[in-house]
This record gives C-alpha cells, sequence and structure tokens, in this order.
C-alpha cells in the first residue's frame, strides 16, 4: 500500500542516519551506528519469507510474492543475516543449488510421501598438484567462472576425495594469497608458516597495497591475482565454501561499491599505525580551521596566529617534515612532492586518505570486482552491510566452545551415545582448546579450519564421533577422520589426558594429506 512504502522510506532514511551519522559529523565511530541493527528488524514478514523459503515448490517454480525479492534488497535491516542468508542461496544461484540448501538446512524436507526433493548436483573434479595449488586453481576458476558444477578437488598420490579435500584446497588457496611475496597487501607486520613461507599479518584485515596506477608489469600480475581473488571468492560463495582469510570492512566497502564515502576514519581498519599519524596531523587543520572562524581578528592577527599553531606537544607542522609523499612508499601524492605547510595541511590530509583507500587501489579492486563478476553478479551482494561480509565467506570466527553447543550439536553413533565416557572426554577436551587448538581440530576433521555461519549445528553433515575398533589397548591407537563426512573415529581411550594427547598427535600428524583411515 501507499502507507506502507512511505514507512518503509522512512525507515531506510532511520537506517541510513543511523549507520551513517559519523560522515554527517565527521567522527571516527562509523562503526558504531546509533540503533541497535535488531531494532528495525521486522519479524512478522522475516517469518513470511523465511516460509516460502522453506517450500521446495516455491522454490522450483520461483513463484514468489512481487514484493518477495525487492524488498530485502532495497531494505536488508528489516531481515535478520540468516534469513538474508538463505535468500540468496534461494534466488541468486541456479535452481539445484537452491534445492539442495534446503535439504542441507532442513533434513526433514528431503523425503516425503511424494518421494526426495533434493538433487544431486554435477561434479567438475579436478586433480591438484599440493607443490602447484595456486598456479593450477587460477587456471581452474577461469575454466569454472560461468559453470554450474560443483567443483571437487582430490590430490596427486592421495586416496582422498570429496569434502574434505574441496575444503582444504580453498584453505590452501586463501593461505597462498596471504604470502608477502606476492605484494598484494599493507603489511603492518609478517609472520613465517610452517612451509617456511612469509605471510601478512594485519590486525584488522586484508586491504590492498596502495602502487601507482601508471601500466606496468607489476601493476598487471598484481591485477591478474585480483582478478583470480574475485573468482575464487564468487565461486566458494556459489559452491558454499568456507575462505580461511581475513579481509578489512574497506575492503568489503569496495565489493558492495560503498567505497567512495570511506574516509579518515577507514584508514584506522586498515592502519592504526598510519591512522594515529594523520590523526596527529589532523590537529593542525582543525586549529586552522577553528582560527579561521573565529570572529574579532585582524587578518594579520589570524595568519600570526595560525603561524603559531602547535599540537599538544608543542610541535610545529614544519617540525614534523613531512612532503606531499604517501607514508612509507616514494609515490608523489603531488607533482614534485612538495613541503607540507599549514597552509595546506588539508589537502596533505584529502591526498593520502583518498590514494590509500581509493586512487592507489582502485586497478586492483576493478580487478577484483571484474573477476567476481564472471563468476556472479556483484548486485546478489546487496542484501549484506559491509561488516557482515567476513560471516559470509569466512564463516564464524574463533569463540569459545561450550559444552552446552557441543552436547547439542555433537552426534554420537556406532558404539558411542551420549552418555559414553569417551564422549563426555572428547566434549570436555574440545572446550578446552586454544583457538589454535581449535583451527587445528576443525581442519583435521573437516578439511577448513573455520566453521560456517551458525556453528557445528550448520556443518553438513553433522560432527560425528564413533567408536574406532582396534586391535589391542586403545590408547596405543590414534583417532582418526573421513572428513567428506565430517566423521571422528574416537578409541575408546582411558583418561580426558590420553584423549587429548592422542589427538592433537593425530592433529599434527594427519595434515596435508587425505589417505585412507
Amino acid at each position: 500500500s501507499y502507507k506502507g512504502i512511505k514507512v518503509i522510506q522512512l525507515l531506510h532514511i532511520l537506517h541510513t542516519i543511523s549507520h551513517e551519522w559519523s560522515l554527517i559529523l565527521k567522527t571516527d565511530d562509523y562503526n558504531n551506528p546509533i540503533l541497535r541493527p535488531e531494532l528495525l528488524v521486522n519479524q512478522q514478514i522475516a517469518a513470511k519469507v523465511e516460509r516460502q523459503l522453506q517450500d521446495p515448490l516455491v522454490i522450483m517454480t520461483s513463484e514468489y510474492p512481487k514484493w518477495f525479492v525487492p524488498l530485502p534488497y532495497f531494505t536488508p535491516f528489516l531481515f535478520p543475516f540468516h534469513i538474508r542468508l538463505e535468500l540468496l542461496h534461494a534466488t541468486a544461484f541456479d535452481r539445484d543449488r537452491a534445492l539442495q540448501r534446503i535439504v542441507e538446512t532442513h533434513p526433514e524436507l528431503a523425503t516425503g510421501s511424494e518421494g526426495r526433493t533434493g538433487v544431486r548436483l554435477d561434479k567438475d573434479k579436478r586433480c591438484v598438484d599440493r607443490d602447484s595449488v595456486f598456479a593450477q586453481g587460477r587456471g581452474i576458476m577461469t575454466e569454472l567462472a560461468s559453470s554450474t558444477s560443483l567443483l571437487e578437488v582430490y590430490y596427486v598420490g592421495e586416496v582422498g576425495t570429496g569434502l574434505g579435500p574441496t575444503l582444504e584446497f580453498y584453505t590452501l588457496l586463501s593461505h597462498a594469497f596471504q604470502e608477502s611475496s606476492r605484494n598484494l597487501w599493507r603489511e603492518t607486520g609478517t609472520y613465517s608458516g610452517n612451509n617456511g613461507k612469509t605471510y601478512v599479518s594485519v590486525t584488522n584485515g586484508l586491504y590492498p597495497r596502495a602502487t601507482l596506477q601508471t601500466d606496468s608489469p607489476e601493476l598487471s600480475k598484481i591485477c591478474d591475482d585480483f582478478t583470480y581473488l574475485g573468482r575464487v571468492l564468487g565461486k566458494a560463495l556459489i559452491d558454499n565454501r568456507i575462505l580461511d582469510i581475513a579481509f578489512s570492512e574497506p575492503f568489503y566497502r569496495w565489493l558492495l561499491g560503498t567505497h567512495e564515502k570511506m574516509g579518515l576514519a577507514a584508514i584506522r581498519d586498515i592502519d592504526e599505525v598510519l591512522h594515529s599519524s594523520l590523526k596527529q596531523v589532523e590537529i593542525f587543520a582543525l586549529k586552522k580551521g577553528t582560527l579561521l572562524k573565529q570572529e574579532g581578528l585582524s587578518e594579520e592577527e589570524r595568519d600570526e596566529a595560525i603561524k603559531q599553531i602547535r599540537d599538544d606537544s608543542g610541535c610545529s607542522l614544519d617540525d614534523l617534515c613531512l612532503d606531499f609523499v604517501l607514508p612509507g612508499t616514494d609515490i608523489e601524492l603531488a607533482p614534485g612532492g612538495p613541503p607540507v605547510t599549514i597552509n595546506n595541511v588539508e589537502e596533505y590530509l584529502c591526498a593520502v586518505v583518498n590514494y590509500t583507500l581509493k586512487e592507489g587501489v582502485r586497478k586492483q579492486m576493478d580487478a577484483l570486482r571484474y573477476g567476481f563478476n564472471t563468476v556472479m553478479p556483484l548486485s546478489n551482494l546487496q542484501l549484506f552491510y559491509a561488516n557482515e561480509m567476513s560471516r559470509l565467506f569466512c564463516g564464524t570466527g574463533t569463540v569459545k566452545w561450550s559444552e552446552d553447543d557441543l552436547c547439542t550439536t555433537l552426534q554420537p553413533d556406532h558404539g558411542y551415545t551420549a552418555t559414553s565416557t569417551a564422549v563426555k572426554h572428547l566434549i570436555q577436551v574440545m572446550t578446552e582448546f586454544s583457538p589454535d587448538e581449535q583451527r587445528g581440530f576443525l581442519k583435521f576433521v573437516t578439511g577448513c579450519p573455520r566453521l560456517p555461519v551458525g556453528g557445528f549445528k550448520s556443518l553438513h553433515p553433522r560432527l560425528t564421533v564413533v567408536k574406532k575398533s582396534v586391535d589391542g589397548p586403545p590408547d596405543s591407537y590414534l583417532p582418526s577422520v573421513m572428513t567428506c563426512v565430517n566423521y571422528l573415529k574416537l578409541p575408546d581411550y582411558s583418561t580426558a589426558e590420553t584423549l587429548r594427547e592422542k589427538l592433537l598427535t593425530a592433529i599434527s600428524e594427519g595434515q596435508n594429506s587425505f589417505h585412507l583411515s
């Protein structure tokens, strides 16, 4: 109705003010909306959408109400994240994938009096050499960009195939993109991996390294890698695979097309040291602005007062010895790289922010967006906000596993029940894992060191623990897994301490290979 449209438009304005108020007031709190997002969620409309998404007949025929798709895209804030995620799977991908998603999230709908509603997706199986995952992955992603087939990977010399090796393939690609030698990212530090390679270390997520945008072999190679990354992001999203890579919020703003609104506050999300330095320089610009607005001063008095501006430590701007050169590089922000003075300090701040966030990364991010678009339209991402995108591509971050959640989601079978001592010991050990041990356990059991959105309850198939039959004392044997079905084969160890020791040993020794267990 007309009144309904007006209410929705009003809510849209309210939401925009709540999220973009920092741009109006020019503060650094753009990540903190005025209103909590859940206050604007409409549970009644969300419930209607959810009911439609659970109906296989609706998915098969695409017979949705007229408002069903446009409304969530125009007003994502009216719907919880999990509803928008299901809407993406139901409407943005092909029908077979949509039906497969229903079967995975609602197993009770998979069978009925009229037979199965599930479908078997076409699979494209590829053999990959572990020593050339990145190079072979580039060719695979290029070939499959427009394919609706489900990518399945297995490795040279290994018998394992299916979900586990495929998830590890995406994990290996994620790590390869983070190698420092590729010169793709801003670096605030590095660390050495177990394979001897050096990786980029960042606090708040990855963001492209600003470079000269003039054509060069180096820039062309970098852009090719970003096109490749865009295809990986798109393919992982369509195939419902998780990436083990942390991007910054400004990176996701480029994907969503909201990057032009970024200012000094966004620098904090990619380089806290640079942000702190620029805030120090901003003090001079702010004090100068105050003096320019002050009434009652003659032109000579105002000019003299501006020359005497000092920061909180008593330093003048000249004492900082700044030039129009991008910090940490030799890229000139103005011809000849002239010195920064109190007369041009505002231009310097704008130039650094603009080149760091936008102009210095434009070709890289355009290449990324192009690569993504070859797999699926970027417009499909408009269901989400930048601060939600990490969950979309990378699943759930590291959180402490609770006993209640594990008791609910872990499925004992074939020799074990929920009351079995071994199962209780396993849950105890899992709740005591450090973040690194959690990642190791997940990679060992599933092939990926991260959980999907929703945690263990969103694993498909469910995490299952079964009793491992052994010829001798159980304490002499290691556990084994079937990653293709999230299956942990656990001997009936005598103590929780022994279980922990054997499990960590198996995790350490079982990395980077898939063989018969």
